[in-house]
């Protein structure tokens, strides 16, 4: 439900200025759930926010958007999230 709520604040003032986005909650290890749902749905463009993971943190948690990025079909926009 947290996960709806903030997808909708998100989406809501884009939205209002004529953009179309698409928004889903998936489930499971992320990135097949992120590259299956970019096949299922024929998605133009993902936009992810990434944490620029470096050293051990890199190595122990992997790059979800890294892996996204290069196992996609499609561009990615990531964005760093403000602190």
């Amino acid at each position: 439900r947290e996960a709806a709520e903030y997808l909708a604040s998100i989406t809501r003032p884009l939205r209002g200025q004529g953009i179309r986005v698409q928004t889903q909650i998936l489930q499971g290890f992320p990135t097949n759930q992120l590259l299956a749902y970019e096949k299922e749905s024929g998605a133009d463009l993902v936009v992810m926010a990434t944490h620029s993971r470096t050293g051990l943190d890199r190595l122990v948690y992997g790059s979800v958007a890294e892996r996204v990025l290069n196992n996609g079909t499609v561009p990615v926009l990531m964005i760093r999230p403000k602190e």
